[in-house]
């Protein structure tokens, strides 16, 4: 395999005033599916069809794009520039239509941390959070590592209380740390709720977050072939209180 196609994110996209459609990032190319394919579902504003077919049917259309890609030398073959489009040209959009959102608490460092630091003096955690997973709508970045509660027995839980799982549903882990400060992986456990600042490389310290702040968050992955996948990047900028608009 081509070392640049380890990574082949699946999204949606247009270009100008073209309705939006199913496309794969490709190095600085974004290909599109439905012309390279010819493939009617991923002809669609959102993948949600697409992934209702289930893990088989997207790892063969993966596969039929990497026959394509990689089988005919490294190049990438004439007939398929037609459907390659710089990914400057494109506008991205929200590829799934999410269809509702749960956030657990899945570590017991991080809980017994959070709530060591919130409320100092009282039992780390109440005695209920070992018998019932927690969860609930919040925002998390997580870098995966054992946990208290699996993502198995999280859905387990979900499930028994009558919810049903549908496509485009997003289960999130919470934040995943450790009892050691070197595996704190979030900005409260980081900086124990502002009493102990972290620097940053321009010099500057920080407790909080501050107004106009920018927070950039990466991820990667282990890749069959030995390298690494790269999950690209995500970035946003803290607007003052009272504010409105994106960045």
């Amino acid at each position: 395999m081509n070392p640049a196609h380890s990574s082949l994110p699946f999204g949606v996209f247009s270009v100008g005033t073209e309705r939006p459609r199913a496309g794969v990032a490709v190095g600085d190319m974004v290909l599109d599916l439905a012309g390279a394919l010819g493939d009617p579902i991923v002809d669609s504003p959102r993948l949600n069809p697409f992934l209702a077919r289930g893990p088989e049917a997207r790892s063969s259309t993966r596969a039929a794009v990497l026959d394509l890609l990689d089988t005919r030398g490294p190049d990438v073959p004439t007939r398929l520039e037609f459907h390659l489009v710089p990914v400057r040209d494109v506008k991205p959009h929200l590829p799934v239509e999410v269809a509702d959102f749960v956030d657990f608490h899945s570590s017991l460092e991080h809980a017994s941390n959070a709530s060591r630091i919130l409320r100092p003096g009282d039992e780390p955690l109440k005695p209920n959070w070992r018998h019932l997973p927690v969860g609930g709508h919040l925002v998390s970045t997580p870098a995966f590592a054992p946990v208290y509660w699996t993502p198995a027995r999280q859905l387990a839980h979900l499930t028994s209380n009558g919810a049903s799982p549908r496509t485009g549903d997003l289960h999130g882990t919470g934040t995943i740390s450790s009892w050691d400060r070197s595996g704190h992986d979030c900005f409260l456990e980081l900086t124990w709720n502002g009493e102990d600042p972290i620097d940053l490389p321009g010099g500057e310290r920080r407790g909080y977050l501050h107004d106009h702040d920018v927070v950039t968050v990466s991820a990667s992955a282990p890749a069959p072939d030995g390298g690494r996948v790269d999950f690209g990047q995500v970035s946003g900028r803290v607007l003052p209180a009272g504010t409105t608009g994106t960045s």
